[in-house]
């Protein structure tokens, strides 16, 4: 492996075997093999070319493999980079996440599997074995309908790897269904969150996805605590008969502070102990992380604790691999679909003062001089447009999925919404809740109130069980600047099967 620094400050790592040339300070030719480039501000236009085609930099990071036959793939870890291929001169842009291949001979550019284990540059260290035995079933497929739900930390709610397993099983037969149970730190884990946000879900399996936050936050805990409050969780779920699958923390950024890598290792031997008495599944992110490392891809924003969208994609595939389906390809982007029972029309009015209302104040609500109409889906926000992908940038994705993002509500201040939904009947239903919505009455009665102890912000934290009149049903929302609601039949929906392209 050799590392060449140029002039215009572009890195570039090629992994032997390799046949190159040095063109000048801004290029490289490669005949063959494997070669990662870093290129910081002034490195912007950094020209990497291969006998096929030529990849030019925007200020970015980016591994291409090139194969025998002349045929070039390039996977983009950060940035943007433009792929032309010199035999057809076709031009085409790619993000970070996204890899192509340029056919040898005809030119053909095509997407190809992103994996960046399949890019890193140079060797791999060998994976450290835990004297934790695994059981000889523990990576088949779930059984057919199975009902997972994610229960973890930030990353959980922020599900963009939830998601992405989501669309990587598309409409597989006998696929599980994929829930998310959002934030349940073992410091805080419950009986009462147990009763009133997991069982309604009728979960039959649930992967425990929480560490890395835990250790790199000054919690008011110690291992023993942590290692106690898992074990009280995972006893609690197998007294429901719900199966655990254990993910281990991922690995935490160079920047944070010793003590944080050390926790999260001690955390990690005690979720692995904890899983072997139980004889449950193991599902490790590290050796990914690492692999992918080795290419130059970013896997962590600059707080060293939070995943990248690159990340995420390493934690869907980690997430897919204990479902049972290791070689399914994880997606280049999220799309966002509709969830179901969102409503759609709202009247909205801006409260900078941000008083709270009460039933008697929600039931005078009356729209009129000073509310806005906001139909969902809510159109995207021009300068999010501008982005090189939105899939990973919440207030953008969500719009798309059902949320009221965006609105113009000033610091302290609240948003009033009102709604309806029709009924053809009297019948049962379920109010389900996100973002920073703070309250909802339902035809003047009050359903919802947001709870003390903080669950998270995805759609569907809180699912309210109500019963709809026959008709027209009317609604009221107090919220902050972003919010969800929907209005299903049942409290056990899961996310929606993705349509197809």
């Amino acid at each position: 492996m050799i590392d060449l620094k140029f002039a215009s400050g572009a890195a570039v790592r090629v992994a032997g075997p390799a046949e190159f040339e040095v063109l000048s300070g801004r290029a490289i030719d490669i005949k063959s093999g494997r070669a990662s480039v870093r290129c910081d501000e002034g490195a912007t236009g950094f020209r990497l070319r291969t006998t096929e085609a030529e990849f030019v930099d925007l200020g970015t990071e980016f591994a291409v493999v090139v194969a025998d036959d002349g045929s070039a793939e390039v996977r983009v870890a950060e940035g943007v980079v433009v792929a032309r291929s010199l035999a057809s001169e076709v031009v085409v842009p790619l993000h970070a996440g996204e890899a192509a291949r340029v056919e040898a001979r005809t030119g053909e550019v095509h997407s190809t599997d992103a994996d960046p284990v399949r890019f890193r540059v140079g060797p791999v260290p060998a994976p450290v074995l835990q004297p934790v035995p695994q059981p000889a079933a523990a990576f088949r497929q779930l059984p057919p309908g199975a009902r997972v739900v994610f229960l973890g930390d930030q990353m959980t709610d922020r599900e963009t790897h939830i998601l992405l397993a989501n669309q990587a099983l598309g409409t597989l037969p006998g696929r599980p269904l994929l829930l998310n149970g959002g934030e349940c730190l073992p410091l805080f884990f419950t009986d009462a969150h147990v009763e009133a946000a997991l069982l309604p879900l009728r979960p039959t399996h649930a992967i425990v996805e929480f560490g890395s936050e835990a250790a790199s936050y000054e919690l008011p805990s110690t291992p023993d605590a942590f290692r106690a409050g898992v074990g009280r969780l995972l006893d609690r779920l197998a007294a429901e008969k719900i199966t655990a699958i254990v993910e281990l923390g991922h690995p935490l950024g160079r920047n944070r502070p010793p003590a944080d890598h050390e926790r999260l290792d001690e955390y990690n031997r005690h979720l692995r102990s904890l899983a072997a008495a139980r004889n449950l599944r193991v599902i490790d992110p590290a050796p990914r992380f690492r692999a992918a490392e080795e290419t130059g891809a970013t896997l962590l924003t600059p707080n060293g604790r939070s995943p990248t969208f690159v990340g995420c994609q390493l934690l869907a595939a980690t997430v897919l691999e204990g479902l049972g389906y290791p070689n399914l390809a994880v997606p280049s982007h999220v799309k966002g679909e509709m969830l179901p029972g969102a409503v759609r029309d709202w009247q909205v009015r801006i409260v900078p003062g941000g008083e709270r209302l009460t039933t008697e104040t929600a039931a005078a609500l009356r729209p009129g001089d000073g509310w806005r109409a906001v139909s969902i889906p809510m159109p995207p926000d021009p300068l999010q447009l501008r982005m090189a992908d939105q899939s990973h940038f919440a207030p953008s994705r969500e719009r798309l999925r059902g949320f009221a993002t965006g609105l113009p509500v000033p610091a302290g201040g609240s948003v009033y919404a009102v709604g309806s939904v029709d009924s053809p009947r009297e019948r049962p239903a379920c109010v389900n809740v996100g973002g920073s919505l703070r309250a909802v009455w339902l035809n003047g009665e009050k359903v919802f109130e947001h709870p003390e102890l903080w669950n998270g912000w995805h759609a569907g934290k809180d699912r309210v069980p109500v019963k709809l009149v026959a008709g027209r049903n009317h609604l009221v929302v107090e919220a902050g600047n972003h919010f969800f609601l929907s209005v299903t039949d049942a409290a056990d929906w899961a996310l929606p099967f993705p349509s197809p392209e």
